[in-house]
């Protein structure tokens, strides 16, 4: 969850997605070639991040 600031992911396929405060992701593909993500903006981001267990 985006707590303050603005990031934008890149997805292993291409797509850019730009995430503000109040917005959640859930990252479901924990394998592979990953995510890039970047702070945007002249604030810093501050992000919640939540671990769900997988069993």
């Amino acid at each position: 969850m985006v707590l303050r600031g603005e990031i934008e992911f890149e997805t292993s396929d291409g797509e850019i997605r730009k995430l503000t405060p109040g917005m959640v992701v859930l990252a479901e593909d924990t394998i592979g070639r990953g995510h890039k993500a970047r702070s945007i903006g002249d604030e810093d981001a501050l992000l919640g991040v939540v671990q769900i267990a997988t069993s």
